[in-house]
């Protein structure tokens, strides 16, 4: 599960809040309790309530007073009405869930950098692939990924790191898939040398998919040069991005804007080389 099936706003926990799985089971707080056929009618009493899951009103009436609130997500249907105010915020959601259209939302919020909106949005959908689906469905390592992506922009590597793994050991699971954006992340945190290994085994999968002139090898050589570039290996870097231009010259031409982009990055290295005619 994605941290207990995302309970995005778990540092509510505190001592004196006291979660609704223990309240109905507890005759602490347990008051009375009247059962209906398949429905059950609880009264309790408690300071605080917390409850520790999602709360789904189908066609009803929800009225809420006093101190309580939803670990995770508030869902409804349109005919519900709900009359409550929580202490912090709740995302909400309508059903039936339209899963597509919220990770629509999701990545349309990373794009102009709402990045916490998209990762609520993001673990939303998780927490219901993962009700919903085998835990190793593609559609759900998807998911994996975009939060992974989501977290890279905000600066947590880690936790994008720890993502964009999950996501990579379905797909390596299910097509021998190895994911380029770890190598990115180990970039940017300074790991050079794991970021190599993660762009040398994308290397030897892209080779046995696509051969070896496929511009998906133009990428990864571009990726490599950039960090023996940064490492100081200037022979090593000089080597990759050569290797990048001539795919991208057979491939797209000596007028595409991406062999412009390469040529670039190689003058880079010969300049800090020390190189300049180059």
């Amino acid at each position: 599960n994605i941290e207990q099936l995302a309970k995005s706003n778990n540092k509510l926990y505190q001592i004196n809040n006291i979660p609704f799985s223990m309240v109905i089971t507890s005759n602490k707080y347990m008051k009375k309790k009247l059962i209906i056929g398949q429905y059950s009618i609880s009264l309790f009493h408690s300071k605080n309530i917390i409850f520790d899951g999602c709360v789904y009103v189908v066609n009803c009436i929800m009225n809420g007073f006093g101190n309580y609130h939803i670990i995770q997500q508030l869902i409804s249907t349109n005919l519900s009405i709900i009359c409550c105010h929580f202490r912090f915020h709740v995302f909400t959601c309508s059903w039936p869930i339209d899963i597509k259209n919220i990770m629509e939302l999701g990545r349309n919020l990373l794009e102009i950098s709402k990045i916490n909106e998209a990762i609520e949005l993001f673990r939303f959908v998780i927490c219901f692939l993962l009700q919903t689906l085998h835990n190793s469905h593609i559609n759900i390592a998807d998911s994996y990924s975009w939060l992974g992506r989501a977290y890279s922009n905000k600066g947590e590597y880690n936790k994008a790191i720890e993502y964009y793994e999950k996501s990579l050991k379905i797909k390596s699971d299910k097509f021998g898939y190895n994911h380029p954006d770890i190598a990115i992340i180990y970039n940017k945190k300074g790991e050079q040398n794991k970021a190599i290994e993660y762009y040398e085994n994308s290397f030897k999968i892209n080779i046995n998919i696509f051969g070896p002139d496929h511009l998906n090898l133009a990428t990864l050589y571009n990726n490599l040069g950039n960090i023996y570039n940064g490492k100081g290996e200037y022979d090593k870097a000089i080597e990759y991005c050569e290797k990048d231009i001539k795919i991208i010259l057979n491939e797209l031409g000596s007028n595409h804007p991406d062999i412009a982009i390469s040529y670039n990055n190689l003058g880079c290295i010969y300049s800090n080389k020390g190189e300049y005619d180059k």
